[in-house]
């Protein structure tokens, strides 16, 4: 038969037991301690220095405990600035670029003007149902006219030119 001295468990509980019993003491020590008047005070602020150099004890009002909330006072997270704000947008200029009709006249014919000295082109233009005289310089829905010989027109608008002959290509 094993005596309860020499079982393994037994011995366990029994160092079990001591373990708790040294804790529980060590706990009650330090409460008591903590909670003793004879706690360590800390000034909060240094002493004022004595003319010949060494520190003043402190004053029984100056002693204060060690934690002060002043140390507590300040900002735990402090954010990082804004971004700045972004430039403003420039916009690129936008070219006006007028859109001009297509050219929707007829030449019927031209003429030489005796009283002037000019060349003039008869015209038809359908959309007004109207006979129109035109000479160099005059306008015609956005177009100009830019130069009147002996075969036809030439119009101008912006970079595009138009020629309107009398006769087809192959009669010339």
């Amino acid at each position: 038969m094993i005596s309860h001295g020499r079982h393994p468990l037994m011995r366990w509980h029994l160092a079990e037991a001591a373990v708790g019993a040294a804790g529980l003491c060590s706990v009650a020590f330090l409460a008591a301690w903590a909670f003793s008047s004879h706690a360590p005070r800390v000034p909060l602020v240094a002493p004022t220095p004595i003319e010949s150099g060494t520190a003043a004890p402190p004053k029984e009002s100056d002693e204060l405990l060690a934690v002060d909330p002043r140390h507590f006072d300040v900002a735990l997270w402090n954010p990082p600035p804004p971004p700045p704000p972004p430039p403003p947008r420039v916009r690129e200029p936008v070219i006006a670029t007028t859109r001009v009709e297509p050219l929707r006249v007829e030449l019927l014919a031209i003429v030489h003007r005796r009283d002037d000295n000019v060349l003039a082109a008869l015209m038809y233009d359908p959309a007004a149902d109207a006979l129109l005289t035109l000479v160099e310089g005059d306008k015609v829905g956005g177009h100009v006219v830019e130069l009147i010989d002996d075969e036809g027109v030439r119009f101008a608008a912006g970079q595009t030119q138009t020629l309107l002959t009398l006769y087809a290509e192959d009669r010339r």
